[in-house]
């Protein structure tokens, strides 16, 4: 599993005067150095989103399309399940 990263600059983008290299750089505050850490929170698991998509085309599969109504039914519970998780994306 990967670490995504999602960070909103500042506006405008400020120039940093050093790299993330630079033992200087933790001073500077601008950007991420190296072997820093960052405070956050965890946001969406795209593991878990595939795991309902997923789970959302094998319930295609079986209802078939002729039966719409039950796949619409299904559908609806499967956002139902994946709310959390998509507001975390909004």
């Amino acid at each position: 599993m990967e670490t995504m990263i999602d960070i909103t600059p500042k506006d405008p983008i400020p120039e940093p005067s050093v790299g993330p290299l630079h033992q200087e750089c933790g001073k500077e505050g601008l950007i991420v150095c190296d072997r820093e850490k960052i405070k956050g929170e965890q946001g969406v698991s795209l593991d878990e989103l595939v795991g309902i998509f997923t789970r959302m085309g094998r319930d295609v599969e079986e209802i078939g399309v002729a039966n719409a109504f039950s796949l619409a039914e299904r559908v609806v519970s499967v956002i139902e399940d994946a709310k959390p998780l998509l507001k975390k994306m909004i």
